[in-house]
């Protein structure tokens, strides 16, 4: 029998209802309504069969109307619920070093995946912000999202960035991406940012792009919410015990300083302790390496390119993807510990617990590990 299948998100919840052969849910973030057309036609067929009684003729027509006012009911509740999810989707601005290490790339596929976030604008930070530009225009139109803006970012020192997708962009330039390209990255970002009533800002890459938005806009940061790949606590990469100046800290250190006393309306971050040895393998990466739909094979193409580039990169599996994490945190938490640390950013770059310090919810570790990777995946591969 054939079934309807709405492929829309709706809260988690569930309600099931028979009558005569149908019956519908709501699970899984999916709708499912088996049969309930095919039982309203074969009832209709009932009451127009010839030689039955008028009583049986009764009941068939009640269990049609009840059918009826099921599918009814049911066409409210999709739309209802689709009205509902496209309110509480977030507005994201997702500020990016993409095109350095490849998991800046895994996570705007993440992003692009997630039902639960509304991709708004994509501006490209640090070192050659042109070429980081190209390289998100072509993923976004290679995989269908040439809906999303794309802003050149501040161009800051290239000696320390290569550029390891370049030989995948080939000779795609920003003139070719069917959406909005912005020149001017941070203006365009500040227009973005007046016009969206409520934004999440996902940095994930040197805060310079960040610290100019917050210099020139403070209102503007004053009602937006701020999620970072960001710093270190205790541990550094690989679960490595003790404290260092992360990467995306010390890129830029008056920044990271400057946004750390911006008024936000909350500052949540995923440090090493938690994001530093997110891996994709054995199985998993085995069914990332199988699926053929847009963004899998779009990360997969990239990862080869990248991989000729970095020669310690592991060939059976992912590289550490410590920016899915940030992109996790703008929907969920529960699979993290989560704590409020007051943090200060010293001149060289680590990260400080103060009296002093700003309030940053911080991801510590994880209470399960092994979910988040499976949620990893199967977002991947929606």
């Amino acid at each position: 029998m054939m079934n309807y299948i709405a492929q829309r998100p709706v809260d988690n919840f569930r309600i099931s209802y028979s009558v005569y052969l149908g019956h519908f849910s709501f699970a899984d973030n999916r709708i499912i309504v088996p049969r309930c057309l095919q039982t309203c036609l074969r009832l209709w067929l009932t009451v127009s069969r010839k030689g039955l009684t008028l009583a049986l003729k009764a009941i068939a027509l009640v269990c049609l109307a009840v059918n009826f006012s099921l599918l009814s009911r049911l066409s409210g509740k999709l739309h209802k619920n689709g009205d509902i999810m496209t309110q509480l989707r977030k507005n994201i601005l997702l500020d990016t070093d993409i095109g350095t290490d490849i998991d800046d790339t895994w996570a705007l596929g993440l992003l692009l995946n997630c039902p639960e976030l509304r991709p708004g604008f994509v501006l490209t930070a640090t070192g050659d912000t042109l070429y980081r530009a190209r390289l998100a225009c072509r993923i976004l139109d290679e995989i269908g999202h040439s809906e999303v803006p794309v802003g050149v970012g501040i161009p800051t020192d290239f000696s320390h960035a290569a550029c390891k997708q370049e030989a995948w962009l080939g000779n795609y330039q920003l003139g070719d991406y069917p959406g909005e390209v912005h020149q001017d990255g941070i203006q365009a970002a500040g227009e973005w940012l007046q016009r969206t009533e409520a934004a999440t800002v996902i940095s994930i890459g040197p805060l310079t792009n960040v610290a100019a938005l917050c210099a020139r806009h403070p209102d503007l940061i004053a009602r937006c919410h701020l999620i970072s790949m960001l710093g270190s606590i205790a541990k550094g990469h690989r679960d490595a015990e003790g404290v260092i100046s992360e990467y995306n800290v010390r890129g830029d250190i008056p920044g990271a300083q400057a946004v750390f006393k911006a008024p936000w309306k909350s500052v949540t971050i995923t440090p090493l302790d938690s994001c530093g040895n997110i891996v994709l393998a054995g199985e998993r990466y085995q069914r990332f390496l199988a699926s053929n739909r847009p963004i899998p094979r779009c990360i997969r193409e990239n990862y080869s390119v990248w991989r000729k580039q970095d020669a310690a990169s592991p060939p059976l599996q992912s590289s550490v993807l410590f920016d899915t994490v940030a992109i996790y945190l703008a929907f969920a938490e529960e699979l993290l510990v989560m704590r409020e640390l007051n943090i200060e950013i010293d001149d060289a770059g680590f990260m400080r617990e103060t009296a002093a310090g700003r309030p940053v919810r911080t991801a510590l570790d994880w209470k399960d590990k092994e979910a988040y990777l499976d949620l990893l995946l199967e977002r991947l591969l929606a």
